[in-house]
C-alpha cells in the first residue's frame, strides 16, 4: 500500500446535501442508510493545511471514522498521527460502557454486515490509545498478534490474513474501556480531533 500523507488515525452511500463537503474520511458507520453517529456530519472536514478534523458532539457521539481501502500487506503497518485539542470531558455512549474513553484502529472486511455474527468481519488493534489532549503518534504492525476480532477478544492468524486480503476500509473506532466503536461524546467543554497523517505501508 502507498503512503497517505495529508501533511498535514466496528456501508457507504453517496453523501447528501447539507452534510458538508465530501472527503475521503467518512464518519459513521452508515448501516441501511442510517448513521450510527447521529450528531456528526457525514464527513470529516478538510482543513487548508490538508489535515482532516471533526468536533466531538455534546451527545451521542462519534463512533467510527474511516476511508476506503484495498487489500493490506501482512507485515506492513498503520501509522496514525493526530492531535486532540480542547478542554472537555470524554464520555462513552454505549450502554454499560465505562471510562476511560479511547481510540482503536480497525480494519473492515469486504463482507462486514455490522452484526458481528462473524467476529473477524471487523478487526481492532489489541491495544487502545487513550483520548487525551495533545499529539498522538501511533504505529501498529499488521501482524496478527496485534489485532483481535470485534467480539470476544479473539485472535486467529489465518482469519487475520483473510481480513487483510479482503479489506474494504480502514480507520478508527471511538469508545469506552469496554466496547470499541460504541461512541464517544464530550461534556463540560469541547474537543476537536485532527488527523494529520494516516500511513499504510
Amino acid at each position: 500500500m502507498g503512503l497517505f500523507d495529508f501533511s498535514w488515525c466496528r456501508k457507504k452511500t453517496a453523501g447528501s446535501s447539507g452534510q458538508g463537503a465530501v472527503t475521503e474520511w467518512e464518519i459513521g458507520p452508515w448501516i441501511d442508510g442510517k448513521t450510527r453517529s447521529p450528531n456528526m456530519p457525514r464527513y470529516m472536514a478538510r482543513n487548508p493545511d490538508g489535515s482532516h478534523s471533526f468536533t466531538f458532539p455534546a451527545s451521542n457521539g462519534v463512533h467510527y471514522v474511516y476511508r476506503a481501502s484495498g487489500p493490506l500487506r501482512v507485515g506492513g503497518s498503520i501509522r496514525l498521527v493526530a492531535e486532540i485539542t480542547g478542554n472537555g470531558e470524554f464520555k462513552p455512549v454505549g450502554t454499560g460502557d465505562i471510562e476511560p474513553c479511547d481510540l482503536q484502529l480497525y480494519i473492515e472486511r469486504s463482507d462486514n454486515g455490522w452484526q458481528a455474527h462473524d467476529p473477524f468481519e471487523r478487526m481492532f488493534t489489541k491495544a487502545a490509545m487513550p483520548l487525551k489532549f495533545g499529539v498522538i503518534d501511533w504505529t501498529v504492525p499488521l501482524t496478527w498478534e496485534h489485532w483481535e476480532g470485534v467480539v470476544g477478544h479473539l485472535q486467529d492468524e489465518a482469519k487475520f490474513k483473510d481480513c487483510l486480503a479482503r479489506t474494504k476500509s480502514v480507520g478508527g473506532g471511538f469508545g469506552g474501556a469496554m466496547f470499541a466503536g460504541h461512541g464517544v461524546y464530550v461534556r463540560a467543554g469541547n474537543a476537536q480531533f485532527t488527523l494529520r497523517k494516516f500511513e499504510v505501508t
